[in-house]
């Protein structure tokens, strides 16, 4: 049973002390409130005396709601009273939410909330690079702006200084890319509200596969400089040469991967989400002998960690050996990675079949590999070739005529 109602003074008005707790010489009162509500007898808590509750005050909110009722204006009840309070609490508390939102800078917003989270979602590289952009070109221009602020011809204004400079375009595209996804995530925050200014940038299409790739004297030249400065990277840039694995790959290797009876390599996690198996060269198999036996991984940096970002020495060594000297294009310059079009470069001239080749690179389809299918001319000559010797078209004396059925 709950514990005794007192009347007052005052219709309507009632109380209840607390068994214990005094407010000042008296025991401490819970006021109630009883009135009628559309035809029942309604009864609401008013408050406790130390908490500011008073008699008067009491009998100022009945009257309160009286007249609401009388009027059919404004809450009728207490707990209507309170809900249009809370109402308005959280009505107050959204609109200094989203002015605080509002404030909030491009710049702020890139290194609190969007640089976190990509650190958590994307590779070493990929954010590194992000960094680097923001840092030279998007806090510049845009960093100190609101969002709200940000408009398109702000964003055609980072490509313009970008092109002044001479930066590539492949650089300029990942400089608003990431401009692009930084917006998108702020979007998702709630923070930005409104179209993407990044997203209306458009850019012509360019083909940015490169062609070259290291004849084998540049290959020798290489391997025999970088031995000279690092055989740790030389040995990494072999395996890359005559196996076709990405920087990646080669890092995440581990000695339980090797097989060195079937001669293969287990090649996991890959950026296209297949594992593969590479053969070893007898080459190959020879160097990582020469590096056996051990546990973990591979090729670990100075402190026995995995390795995580190729070395220096690799650009340099390139660099030295005068690869690159009057090659304007970046396309054409020599990196890792072209280790990787040589090898595949390589077995396509060899008479090695495109679907081969692209499952030693872990290709996700044909179409990737297609690239290399120039450099075995002679293949597609012998073709054109064959359609000669049927050629309906050309003059009796001088065609190759053969049986159709006959021809393979």
């Amino acid at each position: 049973m709950g514990a005794k109602k007192f009347s007052t003074s005052i219709k309507g008005i009632r109380y209840r002390e607390h068994a214990t707790r005094k407010h000042g010489v008296k025991k401490d009162r819970y006021y109630f409130i009883r009135f009628q509500y559309k035809g029942k007898r309604i009864e609401e808590g008013a408050g406790w005396a130390s908490e500011g509750m008073t008699l008067t005050k009491a009998t100022a909110i009945l009257a309160e709601l009286k007249e609401a009722a009388r009027l059919g204006k404004g809450a009728t009840t207490l707990n209507e009273r309170r809900a249009v309070r809370d109402q308005k609490k959280a009505e107050e508390a959204a609109r200094i939410e989203a002015e605080q939102k509002a404030m909030v800078t491009f710049g702020d917003f890139f290194t609190d909330q969007y640089m976190p989270r990509a650190k958590q979602i994307k590779k070493p590289n990929s954010w590194r690079t992000e960094q680097t952009l923001f840092d030279n070109w998007l806090l510049p221009s845009i960093g100190p702006k609101t969002f709200n602020e940000i408009a398109f011809k702000d964003i055609e204004q980072i490509r313009w200084k970008m092109q002044k400079a001479k930066r590539s375009q492949t650089t300029i595209k990942y400089a608003i890319a990431t401009a692009r996804q930084t917006f998108k995530y702020a979007a998702e925050l709630d923070i930005f509200k409104g179209e993407n200014p990044a997203s209306k940038m458009k850019f012509s299409k360019v083909d940015n596969k490169r062609d070259r790739f290291l004849t084998q004297s540049e290959a020798r030249q290489l391997l025999e400089a970088l031995m000279q400065r690092s055989p740790q990277v030389r040995d990494i840039a072999y395996l890359s040469l005559y196996s076709g694995l990405r920087s990646a790959e080669i890092f995440n290797l581990k000695w339980t991967d090797i097989d060195f009876d079937s001669s293969l390599i287990a090649v996991r996690d890959t950026k296209s989400g297949k594992n593969r198996h590479v053969p070893m060269t007898a080459g190959v198999a020879e160097m990582l002998r020469g590096n056996h036996p051990a546990t973990g991984y591979i090729f670990r940096s100075t402190t026995g960690e995995k390795i995580k970002l190729l070395s220096r020495t690799f650009a340099r060594t390139v660099e030295a050996a005068g690869l690159n000297d009057n090659v304007d294009d970046t396309r054409q310059k020599i990196v890792f990675h072209s280790l990787r079009h040589t090898f595949a470069s390589w077995l396509v001239q060899s008479g090695t079949p495109l679907y081969t080749v692209g499952e030693l690179l872990g290709h996700s389809s044909l179409e990737m590999t297609k690239r290399y299918s120039h450099l075995a001319p002679d293949n597609m000559r012998d073709a054109i070739s064959n359609l000669e010797a049927i050629d309906v078209a050309a003059p009796e004396s001088t065609s190759k005529v053969v049986s159709i059925q006959n021809h393979k």
